[in-house]
């Protein structure tokens, strides 16, 4: 009994994963689709679930890119624009918990090392630092 609701349990949380915007683009991707096998989900769901869900924001961004550059836009102009809109983003959707929540995971990300070696990406660690003093994921970037 308690290995079936464990089972039912996983299965949900993998098919809200599934269901999320783009996730077969995520690296958890592959690891959460064993999870869902494993405690007995039906391969016709995630694929249905996956290829639904997949909207294309990155290649569509990639594809916009390539795009400006075809028109004349200098290169270096496009990754200025895409940095300073993905900043805006970051900024104006930021939500301390869910940064805090990367430590559950084991460890720091490599991504957010790389990100305090970039001068636009540690101002805007520092910005939001000073709106959100208590987020200890901000804070531990800092130090």
């Amino acid at each position: 009994m308690e290995t079936e609701n464990e089972d039912v349990q996983v299965q949900k949380q993998c098919v809200q994963l599934f269901s999320s915007t783009d996730f077969i683009m995520e690296s958890k991707v592959f690891d959460t689709i064993k999870d869902y096998f494993r405690h007995g989900g039906a391969p016709d769901q995630v694929i249905e679930l996956l290829s639904e869900n997949y909207m294309a924001i990155a290649q569509t961004a990639t594809l916009m890119a390539d795009w400006l550059i075809l028109t004349g836009v200098e290169p270096a102009d496009v990754v200025n624009m895409i940095v300073q809109h993905l900043q805006t983003l970051i900024e104006k959707h930021f939500q301390p918990k869910k940064a805090d929540s990367i430590f559950e995971a084991g460890g720091v990300p490599s991504w957010l090392t790389d990100m305090t070696e970039h001068m636009n990406w540690r101002s805007m660690i520092y910005k939001l630092a000073e709106e959100y003093p208590n987020c200890l994921m901000l804070n531990f970037t800092i130090k």
